[in-house]
């Protein structure tokens, strides 16, 4: 595909025209690169009672004017660069079961303060708070891994 072609200019028109994600409770996966470069979307929901079981790879890369995101639940895994230059993104809250993330997770989130990291989190890929220069951690206080230290 080239960079003139008609498919390439309609996904981009299309995924600039996105300014609101709502995940219905249904869905299990969020696939790779699902909302990347939706760079006008202003708020990502999540359905009460979600069945969401993963989130792909890169799914909300550059997706900029997102400020906060509350993971359902439900949310085991979330994969490499997931929410990647989020420019916008102030706080995330994790649920208790995610145990990791892969490399590039938060990779220049440059406006992200606040992670709620569960004690089921072990695990932090390659470079993923890189560029996030305000970034403070909660870890839950049975989290043996980390250790919230004031």
């Amino acid at each position: 595909m080239g960079d003139n072609h008609p498919k390439k200019f309609r996904r981009e028109k299309i995924r600039k025209s996105i300014e609101n994600i709502y995940i219905s409770n249904s869905v299990v996966q969020i696939s790779n690169y699902a909302f990347s470069n939706c760079q006008n979307v202003k708020s990502l929901e999540f359905e009460q009672n979600s069945q969401l079981q993963s989130i792909g790879d890169y799914a909300f890369k550059q997706c900029s004017l997102i400020s906060s995101i509350n993971v359902p639940n439900s949310v085991e895994l979330i994969g490499s660069g997931a929410f990647q230059a989020c420019i916008g993104l102030v706080e995330i809250i994790l649920p208790e079961g995610v145990t990791g993330c892969g490399a590039n997770w938060f990779h220049d989130c440059k406006n992200l303060e606040r992670l709620v990291m569960p004690s089921t989190f072990k695990a932090v890929g390659g470079n993923s708070f890189g560029g996030c220069g305000k970034l403070n951690f909660e870890v839950a206080a049975n989290n043996n891994t980390y250790k919230d230290i004031d």
